[in-house]
């Protein structure tokens, strides 16, 4: 038997996957390892008490306690989630009682079955979908299906329901309190620590020796944008500026990218040129900070001007034109007020 032959693949398409595959995004080891200490300290103060009360359905307190913190653990404030989702845990429960004792033991064959429960998950999957009620949904779906009883025979047990049912809820209840303590940083510190990310590695691809991975600056860099907007849209203040900064600095970064490149490609009266608005750069942006903006160093100013008019006299007309392409992009992007290049302030 012969296999199917393969369509090749668009070389343009081959290059657009490529390049997503390796695309880096925005890491915070710090928010991730506070939320496993979260999650761990959740799940073991649950089971001392599940273990400690030797309730039997605790178990099912501990396991809605951990999905809630595995569910929302990544957001700056946890708590309004998780109590949606609380909420329609309550609405789940309703549902599955009347399906459990009113429905179900009438149904005798599974084309019933499927018929009877089709209302209810159609209509879930419409709310699902919708950003609006989508975490109550989530929690009338998990809870309605944890409890409603579809097992291999029906067990008419109303104890054994309501234990059930009491259990999702201290377990979510019980995550609401935990991640409060452990898990909640707010939008304003989050959004801080996306800006500071930023900064940080500027200063650190400013100072590196190796070649430039524009590539990865800007996919983290774009990242880090679309995690900002969400959070600055939260805040009372104009999410403009913050965003318009972020822009900058990734224009910053790209030219900081091919000054480097430039550097490792170009002769040693280059390399002095272009290594002081490298350090400058640096400084700038380790010494920044989100509650004290401060503008660059006017000394940095002098050495782009004077690193802009070495470049432009270089011999290779390509080489001069990358300088002074990105020199240029750095003085627009970090002074954008001086007077133009050649004129005394």
């Amino acid at each position: 038997m012969r296999s199917p032959s393969r369509t090749p693949l668009n070389p343009g398409v081959a290059r657009l996957l490529a390049r997503t595959a390796r695309r880096p995004l925005h890491r915070d080891r710090g928010i991730a390892l506070r939320a496993a200490a979260g999650t761990v300290a959740t799940i073991l103060i649950g089971c001392v008490f599940w273990i400690g009360t030797g309730w039997s359905d605790g178990a099912g307190a501990v396991l809605i306690a951990g999905v809630c913190c595995a569910l929302f653990g990544n957001s700056d404030d946890p708590a309004p989630s998780i109590m949606a989702f609380f909420y329609g845990t309550i609405l789940g429960l309703t549902v599955a009682a009347i399906y459990a004792f009113a429905i179900l033991p009438r149904v005798t064959d599974f084309v019933t079955l499927i018929a009877v429960l089709a209302p209810a998950m159609l209509i879930g999957g419409v709310f699902l979908s919708r950003p609006r009620t989508t975490l109550v949904t989530l929690g009338a779906l998990l809870g309605g299906i944890n409890t409603v009883g579809l097992n291999d025979r029906y067990g008419g047990s109303f104890d054994g329901f309501v234990n059930g049912g009491v259990s999702q809820l201290i377990g979510t209840i019980f995550a609401v309190v935990t991640v409060g303590l452990f898990q909640t940083i707010g939008a304003n510190t989050a959004t801080r620590r996306l800006i500071r990310a930023g900064w940080r590695e500027l200063a650190e691809r400013s100072n590196a020796k190796g070649p430039p991975d524009a590539a990865g600056w800007v996919a983290r860099m774009l990242d880090r944008i679309g995690l900002l907007a969400p959070r600055l849209a939260l805040q009372d203040k104009d999410p403009g500026k913050p965003l318009l900064d972020a822009l900058s600095d990734l224009r910053v970064g790209v030219a900081i990218g091919e000054l480097r490149q430039l550097r490792l490609d170009g002769t040693l009266d280059d390399a002095a040129s272009i290594t002081p608005v490298l350090q400058g750069v640096g400084t700038h942006y380790r010494a920044l900070r989100p509650d004290r903006p401060a503008p660059p160093e006017p000394e940095l100013l002098a050495d782009l001007d004077s690193a802009i008019g070495d470049l432009a006299a270089n011999p290779e007309p390509a080489r001069a034109r990358a300088g002074v392409l990105a020199l240029t992009s750095l003085r627009r992007n970090l002074f954008p007020g001086a007077p133009a290049y050649g004129i005394a302030a």
